[in-house]
């Protein structure tokens, strides 16, 4: 049986990078380093709002589901509306994700780039910067040992060709099942929906492509929350769940520890180390000072 196809991640031409890097303040770095644990927060609650939701809006667009026609942009749209249950499940859930927003799925970003100017000046304040370096290998491993997945994100076209390739094996899959019962087609539209769901928070539009991120991600499914923990952010709560990564030091996946732009680089960059070298759950080789060249002091 067809299978359906997984996304292409952009720049996967490009070898997977030895460490990956993780922006943060230094509240953040305090609790990382000292705990030897990362915070992954819930996708309904990251900077956009609505990032979570972006391959759903190019599905629902390829698919006419919110056009009173029902007219939309995939060549293969009226090849689809012939198999009516799969056609009005898929858009059904469509809109309802749409309308609910993300479900109860976590990530934590990380990045080829732990000393680039713009991610300074993009995810951290001028004087309360830091970047983590993990080692890939050992991250990924951590994360199937605990339920994660670790991947790099698809970005721009790349995401609407996916989500074209997606459509066109739902319609060879609902043409070879023609003559399935409807509970048949009906687990195939829900098969369907959930791999779009999976995948969904490793895309973003083609204005962040730049950042070459790679996220962490797991999804709660249980509907307890006795995992969820919360810290205070602007304008609410933000909901996360804790990824360790550390035992001990020699168990750890982070190995270096970068201090960002700061008015007095060598006073950070020093403390930095003091507080390394006196944690068991901390990285293993050292620290060192970031790009000193952007001031808003």
């Amino acid at each position: 049986m067809e299978q359906f196809p997984a996304p292409h991640a952009t720049g996967t031409e490009l070898q997977v990078p030895k460490l990956l890097y993780h922006y943060t303040s230094a509240r953040g770095l305090l609790g990382m380093l000292g705990h030897g644990e990362l915070w992954a927060t819930h996708c309904a609650f990251l900077n956009d709002s609505q990032e979570y939701l972006f391959v759903f809006d190019l599905a629902a667009q390829a698919l006419g589901v919110r056009d009173p026609r029902r007219l939309g942009t995939h060549r293969k749209l009226d090849s689809l509306r012939k198999h009516s249950p799969i056609y009005e499940q898929i858009a059904a859930a469509i809109d309802a994700r749409l309308n609910k927003g993300a479900p109860n799925i976590f990530a934590a970003s990380f990045t080829p780039h732990g000393n680039d100017l713009s991610l300074w000046r993009g995810y951290t304040r001028p004087g309360d910067a830091y970047s983590i370096a993990f080692d890939t290998a050992t991250l990924t491993e951590k994360a199937h040992q605990d339920g994660w997945s670790l991947a790099p994100v698809t970005y721009g076209t790349d995401v609407a060709d996916w989500v074209n390739g997606l459509i066109d094996s739902l319609v060879r899959r609902a043409g070879a099942n023609k003559d399935s019962a409807d509970d048949q087609a009906q687990l195939l539209a829900s098969r369907w929906i959930d791999h779009l769901t999976k995948h969904a928070p490793l895309m973003k539009h083609g204005s962040f492509m730049a950042e070459q991120e790679w996220r962490l991600v797991r999804e709660e499914r249980d509907g307890t929350h006795a995992v969820w923990e919360f810290r205070e952010g602007t304008s609410s709560l933000i909901p996360y769940v804790k990824f360790r990564f550390a035992i001990d030091r020699m168990d750890s996946a982070a190995v270096h520890a970068i201090c960002g732009p700061t008015s007095d680089q060598s006073l950070a960059t020093k403390a930095l180390g003091l507080f390394a070298s006196s944690r068991l759950n901390t990285v293993s080789h050292g620290v060192s000072p970031g790009d000193g060249s952007y001031r808003a002091w």
